[in-house]
């Protein structure tokens, strides 16, 4: 079960529920899944994302740079959201777009899609962070 009380899941939650903006609540969601974190729309264009130092991921770097996700990311993204079950939680772990595996999960409320959030792996794997957070934090994404 989520423990609602470990401080950077009291912050995620607070923001949520007081409605800060988005680059903070995106910065409180990247504290709860220890790595970087960017919110998208369903068009790909960046919405909002975490202040971490020294990510060395050029491709990262570019996106955020740049404020979309160029056609060429898109499909090769898509190849892997195309593969998930529609009744999944939709969300993939990416590879092969730069040096670190990304895991985007698609956001949505009521079957609508929204866009995306995009956890880049950079301090802890992945995996180390249980799915029930993730689908917490996905969550609140959706609705702020």
């Amino acid at each position: 079960m989520l423990d609602r009380n470990i401080p950077e899941i009291a912050a995620l939650t607070d923001s949520l529920l007081e409605s800060q903006d988005l680059k903070q609540i995106v910065s409180r969601a990247a504290a709860v899944v220890r790595n970087p974190m960017a919110t998208l729309d369903s068009a790909y264009n960046m919405l909002a994302w975490s202040h971490y130092e020294n990510v060395p991921d050029d491709t990262w770097h570019q996106r955020i740079d740049e404020g979309y996700w160029d056609y060429d990311f898109v499909a090769r993204v898509r190849q892997f959201l195309e593969k998930l079950s529609p009744t999944s939680r939709r969300s993939a772990i990416v590879t092969g777009l730069s040096p670190l595996r990304r895991r985007i999960d698609v956001l949505s409320v009521g079957g609508a899609r929204l866009g995306y959030s995009v956890v880049l792996e950079l301090e802890n794997r992945l995996e180390d962070t249980d799915e029930e957070t993730y689908g917490f934090v996905s969550q609140g994404l959706s609705r702020a």
